[in-house]
């Protein structure tokens, strides 16, 4: 993710990039640069902890989601700035060279019918991800990324981890649909 001078900011998911405006202003002062919401329903496949990797661990239950707000100042702003709380925490927050601040506020969300019909559809467009030899789904971590831009949300990026329905063997001709390996 990368935040330019003139307000504009892009994201790059392997290999698509995508260019957006931040719009809407949820406080005072600041503009809502993008939500990443991940929605997770039972069953998908868990990313793996590698290492040493610093995490910030958010408990989600289910029939919630977990939205990642990154704000960003209107005008230059001294990095001890405090902002409101509106629930959630604030997990990060870094002063930029034209001294704006970004900050990313985390905070779980009930699911609406909609964020369900909505990530539903995103779903029947997931892929088949087919190996020569199937692996332990405990091994494997996939999600797929959908973005928008709409008046009501502004900049979204949802976040669907997969279950393991998408992995197949190469011998397991089980369900069609477009194969990445």
């Amino acid at each position: 993710m990368s935040f330019h001078r003139n307000g504009n900011w892009q994201l790059r998911v392997g290999a698509a990039t995508k260019r957006f405006l931040a719009t809407r202003s949820p406080l005072p002062g600041w503009l809502h640069a993008v939500s990443i919401q991940w929605i997770i329903f039972p069953g998908v496949l868990r990313p793996l902890i590698v290492g040493e990797e610093k995490v910030e661990l958010l408990e989600v239950p289910e029939e919630h989601k977990l939205a990642l707000n990154i704000l960003l100042s209107h005008r230059e702003m001294r990095l001890e700035r405090t902002l409101p709380t509106e629930g959630g925490a604030f997990l990060w927050r870094q002063q930029l060279r034209n001294g704006k601040l970004l900050h990313a506020h985390a905070v779980v969300l009930p699911l609406t019918q909609e964020d369900r019909q909505g990530a539903m559809s995103v779903l029947q467009e997931a892929p088949i991800l087919t190996y020569d030899l199937l692996p332990d789904a405990k091994h494997v971590y996939a999600e797929l990324a959908w973005f928008t831009t709409r008046p009501e949300v502004g900049n979204l990026v949802l976040v669907l981890p997969l279950g393991p329905a998408v992995l197949r063997g190469r011998s397991d001709q089980s369900r069609t649909g477009p194969q990445k390996g």
